[in-house]
C-alpha cells in the first residue's frame, strides 16, 4: 500500500558543495518530485557562501541554511558533519514534527525512481521490540564484520529518530575504533543504553574493536573473547534486522568519487541476502586493512541471522562455526594443513577432526579421505579407516597408494 499520501518527505543535503554538476542533476529530479507533491522541501545545510562560491544553479525553491565556518571540525570532520546535520533537522522540525527526512550529500545522486520506492518502504518495528526508534532507518549497506559501520553519507528516517543519530560524545576515539569511527559514532549511539555489549565494543573490550573487521582466528582466541565477538556480531545483526531497512538497487545511487557508486558498496539486498558479486568489505583499496573475503560458501546462515532465526542467548554452536567462516576465510586446504601439523605433533584425535573439516569443505578430493584413513588406522579405528580408504579409491581407482594401504590394513 502506498504511503506517499501520509508521509511528508524532506530532503536534507549537508556539508560542502563537493560536486556542482551532480548536485544540479539531483536537484532537477528532486524538484520534479516536489512538483508532483511527493516532496515538501529541499534543504541545503552548509557553510556560509559555499553555495554562491561554487556557481551552483540558483533556484529560489532550494532552502539554503548557512553557518559560520569553524576551525575545529573534529576527527573525520564529525563536528562539522553533526553541525550541518542538526541545523538542517531543527529547521525542518519547525515546520513538521512528524515527517521523514532523506539526509544526503551534494556528491551523491539517487535517481527518483529509487526515491519513490524508498518512500514506500515499510518502516514499522515489531510490537515486541523496544521502541529505540519509532520507525526503522533506511541505509543502503552495512559492513558485516565491523559493527555499526553503516553508510552515513545518505540515509532516511522519521525526523524524531533522525535526531537520535546526532551526538558529539567523546567516548568515540580512533584508538578504540579506527576505520569507520564516524559511521560507528552515528549509528551505535542510540543503542548504548539498551545493549551493554555495544558499549563494550565502543570502549574496545579486550582490545578487539580495532581489529574486528580483519580476519580473526576465532579458534585461537581465549574462549571468553571468542564468545564476546560472536555475541557482539549476533547482537549487531539483531539490531540491523529489527531497527534498519537495508536495500539498494543497481545503478540507483552514484558517488562522484567512485567509478561505480553501487558496485563498490556491500549491502544486504532486500534485507535478506548479500550480493555474491560484492566484497564483504567497504573498501577494496590498499589504503585500508580490511580483508576482502571471497564469497565461496553458502549464505543461508546469514539469511537466518538477518531474519532472527538464531538462538540469541546463548548463541548456538552452529552459528559460532558459521561466524568463524565469515571472520576467517577457512578453506579445505586450511584444515588439511592444520591436520598435517597436528600429526607431526602427535595430536592424532585433533588431526582426525581437522581432516574431517577439510572434507566438509571439499568432499571431492580423494587425498583428504586417504590421509584421514592413515590417522584413523594409527588410532586403531580400523573400520573407519577402511571406509575412508574405500571412499578414496572410489574417487581415484588408479592410485596404487590407496589400494596398497587398504590391502595392508585388511590383511593384518
Amino acid at each position: 500500500m502506498s504511503t506517499n499520501e501520509t508521509r511528508k518527505i524532506y530532503i536534507l543535503f549537508t556539508g560542502q558543495l563537493r560536486n556542482t554538476d551532480l548536485f544540479n542533476q539531483s536537484l532537477a529530479e528532486l524538484f520534479e518530485l516536489k512538483a508532483e507533491g511527493i516532496i515538501e522541501e529541499i534543504i541545503f545545510s552548509t557553510w556560509r557562501d559555499e553555495y554562491l562560491q561554487k556557481n551552483c544553479d540558483m533556484n529560489k525553491d532550494l532552502v539554503v541554511i548557512e553557518s559560520d565556518f569553524i576551525k575545529n571540525t573534529g576527527y573525520g570532520n564529525y563536528i562539522a558533519q553533526m553541525k550541518h546535520y542538526i541545523e538542517g533537522l531543527m529547521f525542518i522540525h519547525k515546520f513538521s514534527q512528524k515527517c521523514f527526512v532523506l539526509k544526503t550529500r551534494t556528491d551523491i545522486y539517487i535517481n527518483k525512481i529509487f526515491l519513490k520506492k524508498l518512500i514506500d518502504f515499510d518502516f514499522n518495528i515489531g510490537e515486541n521490540f523496544s521502541k529505540i526508534f519509532q520507525h526503522k532507518i533506511w541505509v543502503p549497506w552495512f559492513e558485516i564484520t565491523k559493527p555499526f559501520y553503516l553508510e552515513d553519507s545518505y540515509f532516511f528516517g522519521e525526523i524524531n529518530d533522525m535526531f537520535k543519530l546526532y551526538n558529539l560524545s567523546k567516548i568515540y576515539t580512533w584508538e578504540n575504533l579506527e576505520q569507520g569511527i564516524t559511521h560507528i559514532r552515528r549509528f551505535s549511539f542510540p543503542f548504548l543504553n539498551y545493549f551493554p555489549i555495544v558499549e563494550e565494543f565502543v570502549n574496545n573490550k579486550y582490545g578487539l574493536s580495532t581489529n574486528i573487521h580483519k580476519n580473526y582466528k576465532l579458534d585461537l582466541l581465549p574462549q571468553e573473547q571468542e564468545e564476546y565477538i560472536i555475541n557482539l556480531l549476533a547482537t549487531y545483526y539483531f539490531i540491523m534486522k529489527t531497527y534498519f531497512v537495508v536495500d539498494s538497487d543497481n545503478n540507483a545511487i552514484f558517488f562522484s568519487d567512485k567509478q561505480n557508486g553501487t558496485a563498490s558498496r556491500p549491502f544486504i539486498k532486500n534485507n535478506k541476502k548479500l550480493d555474491p558479486n560484492l566484497s564483504l568489505s567497504e573498501n577494496n583499496t590498499k589504503n585500508f586493512a580490511i580483508s576482502n573475503i571471497k564469497i565461496d560458501y553458502d549464505f543461508d546462515w546469514l539469511n537466518n541471522l538477518i531474519k532472527g532465526k538464531f538462538n540469541y542467548d546463548p548463541i548456538s554452536q552452529s552459528i559460532a562455526l558459521e561466524l568463524n567462516k565469515m571472520l576467517q576465510q577457512k578453506t579445505s586446504f586450511y584444515f588439511y594443513k592444520k591436520a598435517n601439523s597436528c600429526v607431526k605433533k602427535g595430536k592424532l584425535d585433533e588431526a582426525i577432526n581437522m581432516y574431517k573439516s577439510a572434507i566438509k569443505h571439499n568432499n571431492s578430493f580423494a587425498w583428504y579421505y586417504y590421509y584421514l584413513g592413515t590417522v584413523l588406522e594409527k588410532t586403531s579405528r580400523t573400520d573407519e579407516a577402511v571406509e575412508a580408504y574405500k571412499i578414496a579409491i572410489s574417487m581415484n581407482p588408479n592410485s596404487s597408494s590407496f589400494h596398497d594401504s587398504l590391502k595392508k590394513l585388511i590383511d593384518q
